[in-house]
C-alpha cells in the first residue's frame, strides 16, 4: 500500500509584497499549510491547520515547493520559457500582478514529489494558493 501526504498551502500577500516578488525580491511571510495523511482507505480528515513561514523565491525557471525546519521554500518562476522541457510555462510571478498590470491576481499550482519515510514510499502532493491580502479581507464578510 502507498502512503500518500497531500498538504494545501495558501498565502496572502499585500500589494507591496506582490510587486516586490515580481521584480525579484524574495519576501518572507507567515501562510497557512494544511497536511492530510492517506493510507489504506483512512484519512487524517479533519486536517489541523498550521500556521509556518514561508519563503516566496523568485528564480529563473522551476516551481519547487521544499520543505524547511520553520515551514516551506517556495521556488516561483520569472521567465515564461522552461529551457529544461524547451516548452512555455504560463506560470510566473507576472500572474500575482494586479488585472490592469497584466496579472491575474493569483497562483495556484500542485507539485507532485516521492519521498522515503521508513523505507517506505511517500507520495508527496502540495497544493499551492497564493492570492492578495484584500481577497482574504473580502472572505471575512
Amino acid at each position: 500500500m502507498i502512503l500518500t501526504l497531500t498538504v494545501s498551502h495558501n498565502v496572502f500577500l499585500n500589494r507591496e509584497q506582490r510587486y516586490n516578488l515580481f521584480d525579484g525580491k524574495e519576501i518572507e511571510i507567515t501562510g497557512v499549510s494544511t497536511p492530510i495523511w492517506y493510507y489504506q482507505g483512512q484519512t487524517s480528515e479533519p486536517g489541523n491547520e498550521v500556521f509556518c513561514k514561508y519563503k516566496l523565491i523568485p528564480n529563473e525557471h522551476k516551481i519547487l515547493v521544499k520543505h524547511t525546519d520553520v515551514g516551506y521554500d517556495i521556488y516561483l518562476p520569472r521567465k515564461t520559457e522552461d529551457l529544461e522541457n524547451n516548452k512555455a510555462n504560463p506560470l510566473t510571478v507576472k500572474n500575482i500582478l494586479d488585472i490592469k498590470d497584466g496579472g491575474i491576481e493569483w497562483i495556484a499550482f500542485r507539485q507532485f514529489a516521492k519521498a522515503k519515510k521508513n523505507k517506505k514510499t511517500v507520495n508527496i502532493v502540495h497544493f499551492v494558493e497564493i492570492k492578495t491580502l484584500e481577497e482574504l479581507i473580502d472572505s471575512f464578510s
